[in-house]
């Protein structure tokens, strides 16, 4: 998680500055690399992290809600029978579950 940061936080970049592109004539990146260097240049290293600290929080609340319901269907769908599909089904189950996008639309106009 940590050595894709960098490169999400250049995106985020990239994408406000085509946002506010109809707004503010001249672009202040001309690509990726130039994103990266200017970010680094007045900002320093650390820019490249920003948001760290908020994605790990995310990860450890998101995978601990997937294994406490894991444990519960375990409980409630098996009885000592059957115990591996069970758990193959509900894992399968959580993965769609966790992977769908959560959040606002965007609205276009």
């Amino acid at each position: 998680m940590g050595l894709l940061v960098p490169l999400d936080v250049v995106k985020s970049r990239l994408q406000a500055e085509t946002q506010l592109r109809h707004h503010f004539p001249p672009p202040k990146y001309h690509g990726i690399v130039d994103c990266f260097r200017k970010s680094v240049r007045e900002e320093g290293y650390g820019v490249l992290w920003r948001g760290l600290g908020t994605a790990v929080a995310r990860a450890f609340v998101e995978n601990g809600a997937i294994f406490a319901a894991y444990e519960v269907a375990l409980r409630c769908f098996c009885r000592n029978e059957r115990k591996e599909t069970a758990a193959c089904i509900t894992l399968s189950f959580l993965n769609i579950i966790s992977s769908l996008p959560i959040g606002k639309k965007k609205r276009n106009g």
